[in-house]
């Protein structure tokens, strides 16, 4: 069914497109790691105590981490990658936002509780190379950046 709904062959009308599907969830996620990622964020007693030596750590992240966000930290540079040549200013904006400051430790905090570090790193190389496309794309179209 996916094949004849993002065809040509598929009315117009009820025609998707991924790359837009992407990018919209891929915004998505940007804005609930900006609303939701935070310091600290399962309320453990002390940041020494390594994770397996929470015993309740399972249940404090599914109290503590919406699924929304645990979906958003292991999806979001999947789905922004699928759209390589897009120059959507609120993308630049969220991801420009996430990337300041200490978001960027509180997401691998979310990570770390979630036992999914190493999504983290994949997303990081994913996101890396989409970016360098990006960049050589606008550049060689001359568009700023």
């Amino acid at each position: 069914i996916i094949d004849f709904l993002t065809s040509s062959s598929c009315p117009p009308d009820f025609r998707v497109n991924l790359e837009c599907i992407h990018l919209e969830v891929g915004l998505a996620c940007l804005t609930v790691m900006l609303d939701e990622l935070k310091f600290n964020i399962c309320e453990l007693g002390t940041s020494l105590a390594s994770n397996e030596n929470v015993t309740d750590l399972a249940r404090r992240v599914d109290v503590k981490i919406s699924e929304a966000l645990q979906y958003s930290c292991l999806y979001w540079a999947t789905h922004l990658c699928h759209t390589p040549y897009s120059t959507n200013p609120n993308m630049t904006e969220r991801l420009d936002e996430l990337f300041k400051g200490c978001r960027p430790l509180y997401w691998i905090e979310a990570l770390s509780v979630m036992g999914k570090v190493p999504a983290g790193i994949q997303a990081l190389r994913q996101f890396s190379a989409w970016a360098r496309v990006r960049v050589y794309n606008l550049l060689s179209q001359n568009q700023v950046i």
